[in-house]
């Protein structure tokens, strides 16, 4: 039987949406997806980095449909806004 021993690492992120978005909470987001086919787009600093691996836990744990928009620059990322993300 495996028990976590330790964490490894940790780091701030955040979740942000359009102010014009109709949603408010992660609950709505996830309400909103789900209501658009294919889902939402959401932007990360590029394959395997932290936005990308949360948000990938979010779409497995939500049965959401999110779809990764990865990026080379951080400025990029934070200007992305396909769709509603």
């Amino acid at each position: 039987m495996w028990s976590i021993a330790s964490a490894l690492f940790s780091f701030p992120s955040v979740l942000v949406v359009p102010s014009g978005s109709p949603a408010r909470t992660v609950k709505e987001l996830v309400e909103l997806a789900k209501t658009k086919p294919g889902g939402l787009n959401y932007a990360s600093h590029g394959v395997g980095s932290g936005g990308h691996i949360l948000g990938e836990m979010l779409r497995l744990h939500s049965g959401t449909p999110f779809v990764h928009v990865p990026t080379r620059a951080r400025a990029r990322a934070h200007r992305c806004r396909p769709q509603y993300l």
